[in-house]
């Protein structure tokens, strides 16, 4: 049972990269910053959103504000259940959308960044995949092995874990909410 990813400076691009994790149905801790996704506007909230079960995201801890957030923009069915509810109770009116920002509207300032949806252009090759899949293999048997060498009583490891961590946290990390 995986409850801690780290992922960080793995070069990931692309939300499609990412999309394979969201069978962790026990990640509690995921660390993806230092990543050209984190560049993504509204980066937290798109991640929440794929994964809603998450507590901290880039060592910072996910509240009730984000998550109600990601699902406010992200969630479609819950638009269209407000709006059915709206027509049921006023069928003369027009329901009117009042978010501010949209999943749509997020897809398009990605779209406006980086020519595509969900991260930079580039090739989809199979390549691009097996460096990228090499990449998380590889991040993940370090952490493993970190993870089992700190069960074992190595002290080193706590203290190669929280260097880790620390050099995570300050790459790049910055807050999408007001």
């Amino acid at each position: 049972m995986l409850t801690q990813l780290f992922v960080s400076e793995n070069r990931i691009s692309h939300v499609k990269h990412i999309r394979c994790l969201q069978s962790l149905l026990n990640l509690a801790d995921f660390f993806l910053s230092a990543n050209v996704i984190d560049k993504l506007p509204h980066y937290r909230l798109r991640i929440l959103d794929m994964f809603p079960g998450i507590r901290t995201l880039d060592g910072i801890r996910v509240d009730a504000k984000e998550q109600v957030k990601s699902q406010f923009i992200f969630g479609e069915e819950d638009t269209e259940m407000r709006r059915q509810i709206f027509e049921g109770h006023l069928p003369k009116e027009k329901f009117e959308d009042r978010r501010t920002v949209t999943a749509e509207l997020v897809r398009a300032m990605e779209f406006e960044m980086f020519g595509q949806e969900g991260g930079p252009a580039g090739s989809d090759s199979e390549d691009d995949f097996y460096k990228t899949g090499t990449s998380f293999a590889n991040n993940l048997s370090r952490e493993d092995s970190l993870a089992n060498t700190a069960r074992m009583g190595d002290s080193n490891a706590f203290e190669q874990r929280n260097n880790y961590e620390q050099g995570a946290r300050s790459k790049g990390l910055r807050s999408e909410l007001d």
